[in-house]
């Protein structure tokens, strides 16, 4: 019995390959597809998100350490990078070239890069000239 199942698995291996194959080009496919409807989504919130400051720089030309800046000016005790993300994002103040939000991992690059103008301390972020000494 066991050595005709086997013979049954063997003979059906490259129908299996072929369909494993199809369905995880489909898999690529739908994901592709969820990361754009998610970008789009976020686009589209941030649109109706008219609760966002207007004496900063327009979107376009603020860079993201001069965004955590702005946002950093107003929390001397610093923010955790993911709650610096996201209120960069919520008030518009940088987005990446392609148009999607940045993400904690950004922040924490940015900060780590402008090490003059940011100090880390108990896993948040601030500016360097209200850093507690």
């Amino acid at each position: 019995m066991t050595d005709q199942l086997r013979a049954a698995l063997l003979a059906n291996k490259d129908a299996v390959a072929a369909a494993i194959s199809q369905a995880e080009a489909e898999l690529a496919r739908c994901q592709q597809r969820c990361e754009e409807l998610a970008a789009l989504i976020e686009r589209a919130r941030l649109v109706l998100d008219l609760d966002h400051p207007t004496d900063v720089e327009p979107l376009s030309r603020m860079t993201l350490h001069q965004a955590m800046g702005v946002v950093l000016a107003e929390h001397h005790e610093g923010l955790r990078a993911r709650a610096l993300a996201e209120e960069v994002n919520r008030r518009r103040l940088y987005r990446r070239k392609d148009g999607r939000p940045i993400d904690p991992v950004q922040v924490h690059a940015r900060a780590g890069a402008y090490t003059s103008l940011f100090a880390r301390r108990d896993g948040r972020i601030m500016l360097r000239d209200s850093r507690p000494s």
